[in-house]
This record gives C-alpha cells, structure tokens and sequence, in this order.
C-alpha cells in the first residue's frame, strides 16, 4: 500500500510511505510533511483490482519561528540612492516555512563584513504577518555588498547575495592631498591633489577631461606660481610645481571647468627665506638745512624675493 500527497503541490510526504498489509490492514508511522497547509492523501494498491481512496483534510501547521530568510534579496543602486529592489526578510520555521502570526519579531540589517561603508535608512524593521519589509535603505560608498539579518529575539541570521554600489555622477571637487608650507618663492612643500567626486564622496574615476584650476583664496597681493590648471586622470587633478612669492598664511581654492561644488584647503604658511639685502622701503625726503628730511627714510631687510625678514633684529 502506497500513500501520496493527492493534487498539485511542491510538499514533500517524508517517511516510509509504502507499507505491507497485515491482515487486511497497513499501518504507517513516522510520516511528516515539509511545509504548512492544508492536505489529503490518496492510497493506492498494486493489485490493480482496488480502487484507490482519498483521506479528508489535514493541516499542517508551524510549531515555532526558528531563522530569517531574504525572500526579497537586496539590489544594486547609485551611492546614496535606494536599493532597487529593497530587501525584504521573513520569518520562517526550521523547515522553511513562514510564520504568518508573527507580528513582534524585529529584524535589523547590516552590511557584511568589514567597510567603512554605511548603510543609511530604516535599518530595523518589525514584522508584520512573518515579514519585515524594508524602505528607503542606501549605500555611501561604491563597492560590491551583502547584508546580514539578524533579530530580536535571536533567530539563525541570514545572509544576501552580492549586489553593486556605483559611483554617481560628478558633483564636487575636494582635496585628496593638502599644500604644504615652503620658503616664500619656492615649491610647496606638498603639491595639492584634487579629487572629482560624486555627492557621496566617492571618486569618480572615469573623469578624465575635468579641468582643475587653483588660486590663492581670498584677497591678497602674492601670486600663486606654476600650472595652476591641471586635467583630471582618473578622477585626479594632480598639481606639481606651484609656488607662492609672498611670505604669509594662505589657502588654495580650486574650481573646475565643468563646473562643480568648489573646494578650499587648509591653512599652510609661506616663510621669508633668509635675509639676502637691504632696501630702501621709504626714501628720503627733501628738507631745509638743519631741518628733518619729510619724509624720513626706512630701511627693509630682505631676502631675495623683496619679502622684509620681519623676524630679523640687527643692532644699529
């Protein structure tokens, strides 16, 4: 004798289904099902001269929540635009089936693995009929990623398959490498390096025809030396030979062609070398004998660019 699930179904009858009959009667035992629902079974014989029969109706059901399952996988998207689709996590039995009466359990996501990455949204979610349905969750940084479910209370976690983050369009320029300070006339001691990047700060590596400019910011008398404009490769605008005339405290700004969110270094400091001459910064003034010259006479000392070496004191 022979049991089988009757209809159209993808349930699995486990056990030992074919039985020998005894005294006119099979008895099985051990006989389960994989998933919940509703089920008849049909009995079959290989003596063709009886008729088969169907059972009433039983129900499987769950007995307890045991693991999360993504049943929605997450989906690639632009840094900091929403996954597409957005993940969705259910709560399931140890066999895989969903347990629809769970309204409390709290499902929370995370990137796998280790990144300076951040998973920005609703990240934890409760769940309503065994499923936690996620919104609005997106990525900063470009990069392939998984994600990992885990819950409260603790279920066997679940982990997505990969999908990518891309790097958007180009949106600002920012400093990869800051200036440094030099002797007034002099290369910077550190050339600036200028990044194309999207909004989220991710270099946008296939720019190669942005053009970076650099000047002084601010209002000042020096003058920044060298190629100041520079074409991008690889998302970089990589400067080399700039120079400033004047002693002081300066910033650069940079700005690009097309144009993009500008971007200002920090603060570096431009020193007089060391003192070389002597000029005249005031010259002397006519006067009438025995009276003072107008006007009286200073005298700068300086280095070889013209910047006075303020720090200098020599006696008279």
């Amino acid at each position: 004798m022979t049991l089988s699930l009757s209809g159209n179904t993808s349930a699995v009858l486990a056990g030992t289904r074919t039985v020998t009959a005894v005294n006119g009667l099979a008895t099985f035992a051990g006989l389960s099902m994989n998933q919940i629902g509703t089920y008849n079974l049909t009995a079959t014989s290989n003596n063709t001269g009886l008729t088969s029969v169907t059972s009433s109706s039983f129900n499987i059901t769950s007995i307890f929540a045991s693991k999360l399952a993504f049943i929605t996988q997450p989906g690639g998207a632009v840094t900091g635009s929403a996954l597409n689709p957005q993940p969705v996590v259910a709560i399931q039995d140890s066999q895989g089936n969903l347990i629809t009466n769970d309204n409390t359990t709290m499902v929370t996501l995370a990137i796998s693995g280790n990144t300076s990455a951040v998973l920005a949204g609703a990240r934890t979610v409760q769940a309503s009929g065994g499923v936690a349905t996620f919104s609005g969750l997106h990525i900063d940084l470009a990069g392939s990623y998984s994600l990992s479910a885990s819950s409260n209370p603790t279920l066997t976690p679940a982990i997505s398959t990969q999908f990518e983050i891309i790097i958007g369009p180009a949106s600002k320029l920012a400093f990869t490498t800051q200036p440094g300070g030099s002797l007034a006339g002099t290369i910077l001691s550190q050339q600036p390096i200028i990044a194309i990047q999207d909004a989220q700060g991710n270099v946008v590596t296939s720019d190669n025809t942005t053009l970076v400019t650099l000047a002084i910011s601010g209002n000042t008398s020096a003058a920044l030396s060298g190629a100041n404009t520079v074409k991008a490769s690889g998302g970089l605008a990589t400067f080399s030979g700039l120079s400033i005339n004047l002693a002081g405290i300066y910033a650069l700004t940079a700005n690009s062609a097309p144009t993009y969110t500008t971007a200002t270094s920090g603060n570096f400091a431009i020193t007089a070398p060391v003192a070389t001459r002597l000029a005249f910064q005031t010259q002397p003034g006519s006067a009438v004998v025995g009276n003072p010259m107008s006007p009286q006479p200073v005298v700068a000392i300086q280095d070889g660019l013209g910047n006075v070496a303020t720090a200098t004191t020599l006696p008279a």
